[in-house]
């Protein structure tokens, strides 16, 4: 039973997630950059391995893409 109950967490937290990507979803015009997608979806909660699954791409280079962008924030933030 508690085996099922950490799936079923799972899977409503990736369903949270793809509701939150669908209500800010951007014009079909609009390209979303790979970068973008990542903060995004890390921000909602997801995992590097989760995020690299989603977008496609290996883990290393999502934990790779959100160091730089914390590091970014915080050479904008000093």
């Amino acid at each position: 039973m508690e085996k099922h109950n950490a799936l079923l967490e799972k899977i409503v937290r990736r369903l949270d997630v793809l509701i939150a990507l669908a209500a800010e979803e951007p014009a079909p015009s609009e390209a979303v950059k790979t970068a973008e997608k990542i903060k995004r979806l890390s921000a909602l909660g997801l995992t590097a391995g989760e995020v690299s699954t989603v977008i496609n791409k290996p883990s290393n280079y999502v934990t790779a893409t959100l160091s730089r962008q914390r590091k970014t924030a915080r050479k904008g933030s000093a």
